[in-house]
């Protein structure tokens, strides 16, 4: 496969709970060329193991609490994007719910 992409969005959140989908991303990242996230879906590839020691972006909104909930992660909020070997991260142009710390209602 060239390129694993993971989006962001609205949904992120309760994705986050979900264990086939945050698997199947592990389980299909090292058969790619390059693994990239948009948004909020570098949430998923945190969950993932796959920023683990790695420099990576999401909505400015969202980077504190991807810093948060992933110690691991070196999390620069300034770039569009960031490129951590074959890992890619971009920060997105996500509403201001679409935030994992603020589930739509």
């Amino acid at each position: 496969m060239d390129t694993l992409l993971v989006v962001g969005g609205l949904s992120v959140p309760a994705q986050l709970e979900e264990p086939a989908l945050v698997g199947g991303i592990a389980r299909l990242a090292p058969s790619a060329r390059r693994v990239a996230s948009v948004c909020n879906g570098a949430f998923l590839l945190a969950a993932a193991g796959l920023l683990e020691h790695r420099r990576a972006t999401t909505h400015w909104l969202a980077a504190g609490e991807l810093a948060a909930r992933y110690p691991n992660v070196d999390v620069d909020a300034d770039p569009i994007y960031i490129e951590d070997g074959n890992v890619w991260s971009r920060s997105g142009n996500c509403r201001r719910s679409s935030t994992p710390t603020r589930p739509p209602t």
